[in-house]
């Protein structure tokens, strides 16, 4: 049997994380330790931690499914982000596999055995899954890549797929720790889209596997980073640059990355136009007019960002 460590960022994660820790600890194929790295809490979380798994007395936790010992460890770092928490639990991992959970979600029980049936017979780097997605405690997805209509997702060698939209989500992966080693650690200096640019940079160089079963509860609340929608657009149009600047020469791969990179622009223009700031709203929706696939649609909404405020609320009500 092989070792996977997994590993949970937590920042304030008081009210979820035991339910986290015990997803894990449910699991049927049993990982071999888990690593909470705390970025930071300022709430009750490693107290939570501490009384619920006993830390302090004992760092060694049974998974009633086998007689498997599993080692629970805290690790306490000033907030420094995702990215810096999970780079700390894989330096500090003793498996052959690392596997990430956010401290708001849950594993089926069945998750690292179905995954690990397909990786272990493969050459594939990564695995991958589908996932549940709840908001506010209500199921809104079964399956959320279904069903929100992702177009790219599968297996094999998928950087071009994968360039085209994220399809791939943290809590969702089981991959190699040596391929961790070679490709690098998570990009510190990202708040949000670390994870996007490691699958790109995995799937740049190697085939991955996808589990098409959703493994994964994942849990939407107020707290969530990705709520900041400023962030995470502007966070895309950085990583996309970067891609622009280090590609090379690949024709098409350049092309659905400029693409991809002036798509940003829209949506950050549109980000201002919701919030009502028509000079910057037109602003970026002139960046996107510079590439032919989205000069059209960005045009009619700088026409539209010049009519009076009553007509354009008239007209997004219709």
């Amino acid at each position: 049997m092989k070792k996977i460590s997994a590993i949970i960022p937590a920042y304030n994660a008081e009210e979820y994380i035991t339910e986290a820790i015990g997803s894990i600890l449910n699991q049927t194929y049993p990982v071999h330790e888990i690593i909470v790295v705390d970025d930071g809490s300022r709430d009750k979380t490693k107290h939570i931690i501490e009384e619920n798994f006993q830390l302090q007395t004992s760092n060694i936790q049974t998974n009633p499914n086998s007689k498997t010992q599993i080692k629970v460890r805290y690790i306490y770092q000033e907030n420094k982000g995702p990215a810096a928490a999970r780079n700390r639990g894989i330096k500090e991992s003793k498996g052959e596999y690392i596997a990430f959970l956010d401290s708001d979600d849950v594993w089926l029980p069945k998750k690292t055995e179905e995954q690990m049936k397909l990786l272990e017979d493969s050459e594939s780097a990564l695995i991958y899954c589908d996932m549940s997605h709840e908001a506010d405690n209500c199921l809104v997805h079964e399956a959320y890549l279904k069903e929100r209509n992702y177009k790219y997702y599968g297996n094999g060698r998928i950087y071009k797929e994968l360039l085209k939209e994220n399809f791939i989500f943290t809590p969702t992966v089981i991959v190699r720790k040596d391929i961790l080693e070679k490709v690098g650690y998570f990009d510190e200096d990202y708040r949000i889209c670390e994870d996007y640019k490691m699958w790109l940079n995995i799937a740049k160089g190697y085939s991955v596997e996808f589990l098409d079963k959703p493994m994964v509860i994942r849990k939407r609340n107020s707290s969530n980073i990705t709520k900041d929608k400023y962030l995470f657009i502007t966070s895309g149009i950085r990583l996309f640059e970067e891609l622009m600047n280090s590609n090379g020469h690949d024709v098409e791969i350049n092309k659905i990355i400029k693409d991809e990179y002036y798509k940003r622009f829209f949506e950050l223009g549109y980000y201002y136009w919701d919030k009502g700031d028509m000079a910057l709203a037109r602003k970026n929706f002139l960046k996107t007019c510079k590439y032919k696939s989205n000069s059209l649609k960005s045009l009619l909404y700088i026409i539209a960002s010049f009519l009076p405020n009553s007509f354009v609320r008239m007209l997004r009500g219709f």
